[in-house]
């Protein structure tokens, strides 16, 4: 998928928006705007404005892959907010903010499908769902947060397990 495809999904769901609504507002036929958004398709400077205007946003922003406004407010991201996160995602129950838990929810889903068995079988459902929670996070806390998220969810879950051991 090519960043301009993935800030199109990003913004296009912040929004509220399916792809049949986005290709209703801007013109674009809804098989086009689903190539486009997956990387199939170049578009047009002309697609890219008509996308960019029926979102509400600058065709630049897109191209630069600015992702709407953070989940969470900036400067919350402190070692104690990141480790109530990773411990909500591992199952603990805690006292913590609705954007907290929300990230906690997009990566428990994350998680869930790393940790799955390798001989089950993911649906298609299953893995937009998984898309779409890894987009949200990586434009709503940032890449490099996003991965350290990870990291410390993985840490969590490993030493709860050797603790039941």
């Amino acid at each position: 998928m090519n960043p301009i495809g993935q800030t199109i999904i990003i913004w296009r769901n912040a929004k509220g928006l399916t792809q049949s609504d986005l290709a209703r507002r801007s013109g674009v036929s809804r098989p086009n705007l689903s190539a486009i958004e997956q990387g199939a398709r170049d578009l047009t400077l002309g697609t890219l404005r008509r996308i960019a205007l029926a979102m509400g946003v600058s065709a630049g922003t897109l191209v630069d892959g600015v992702g709407p406004e953070s989940v969470l407010p900036k400067g919350t991201f402190n070692r104690y907010a990141l480790d109530r996160i990773a411990r909500l995602t591992a199952g603990q129950t805690l006292r913590a903010s609705a954007s907290e838990r929300r990230i906690a929810s997009d990566l428990a889903l994350i998680m869930k499908s790393k940790t799955r068995q390798s001989n089950s079988r993911k649906t298609p459902g299953g893995i937009r769902a998984e898309s779409a929670a890894a987009l949200r996070l990586k434009s709503g806390v940032g890449p490099a947060i996003f991965k350290h998220l990870i990291r410390r969810i993985e840490k969590n879950l490993t030493s709860r397990l050797m603790a039941h051991e």
